[in-house]
């Protein structure tokens, strides 16, 4: 509980990754970043897996945070073949792992490797040494965003910037480095449906996040989701108040974090994003 001109609030981050996923740091350590940070409410989402609630579940570990824990997931997934994120939360963590269990699927990166593989070789390019022994999609991308001819060739923004190669690159229609996600990733619908079974409520993660395709997607999901992520470090003021009133407008619910992956995503902080986020209370009524 914290106090501002001698009212007190509640401080709030549902947006936070751990080593289950790709964040750098484990549950443990993510508590006790909490902890300090002053949380009183948060959830641990990491994607596609559930396994940070299986330690929770451990007093030794749940006793680290003394505030609430709400059991949550962001789940990769598609609109139209732009891959976008959806959060679920107050979900059965345990009926959630077994729709995870083989999710995006064991021929995923296979498909993604490949795709890019045959992207670079269309634009006459060099396919990066080690580039087909990559162990994760993450590694595919750090090859290509490295690589300064690829960029110079597809977009020098792309260079050093794992983001924005991510959103305007790898999952843009637009773009020669396009790599269709519709081949191994269930629908955006599919994903809330998933999430709804499981007993909890789906939001669009980040909407800031997909650039030009933001206010289509938005319109694409409002009708199957329960909610838009309108606090988030990729959304600067007067984006949050956009997002928050279109939530509002549509009778959708409203959520905020900081998307913390640790050493993964440098300048990013739990409970506080890059310096500025705050997760309203008022606004989050629902948990």
């Amino acid at each position: 509980m914290c106090y501002e001109k001698g009212v007190a609030f509640m401080k709030i981050d549902l947006h936070i990754h751990t080593k289950y996923s790709d964040g750098s740091y484990s549950v443990a350590e993510v508590l006790k970043r909490a902890v300090d940070a002053g949380l009183d409410t948060i959830s641990i989402t990491d994607h596609n897996r559930v396994g940070a609630y299986d330690e929770i579940e451990k007093p030794e570990i749940r006793n680290l945070f003394p505030g609430k824990i709400i059991q949550g997931i962001e789940i990769t997934t598609h609109v139209d073949g732009k891959l976008i994120e959806i959060l679920g939360y107050n979900i059965d963590t345990k009926k959630m792992k077994k729709y995870m269990t083989d999710y995006p699927g064991k021929n995923a990166l296979d498909s993604y490797r490949d795709q890019t593989i045959k992207n670079l070789k269309k634009l006459g390019l060099n396919v990066p040494q080690g580039m087909n022994n990559t162990k994760s999609a993450w590694e595919v991308n750090g090859l290509i965003l490295s690589d300064k001819k690829i960029c110079d060739k597809t977009d020098p923004k792309f260079f050093g910037n794992i983001t924005y190669l991510y959103r305007a690159g790898i999952t843009n229609k637009k773009s020669p480095l396009f790599v269709d996600p519709s081949a191994y990733l269930k629908s955006a619908k599919e994903v809330a449906t998933i999430i709804k079974d499981c007993g909890g409520v789906a939001f669009l993660a980040h909407p800031a996040e997909y650039l030009d395709d933001a206010d289509t997607i938005l319109d694409f999901t409002k009708d199957f989701v329960d909610g838009i992520e309108c606090f988030h470090p990729s959304a600067d003021k007067a984006c949050r108040e956009k997002l928050v009133k279109f939530a509002k407008a549509n009778d959708l619910l409203i959520s905020g974090g900081s998307d913390f992956h640790g050493t993964i995503k440098p300048g990013v902080e739990i409970a506080i994003g890059r310096g500025d986020l705050v997760v309203p209370q008022e606004l989050v009524n629902w948990v």
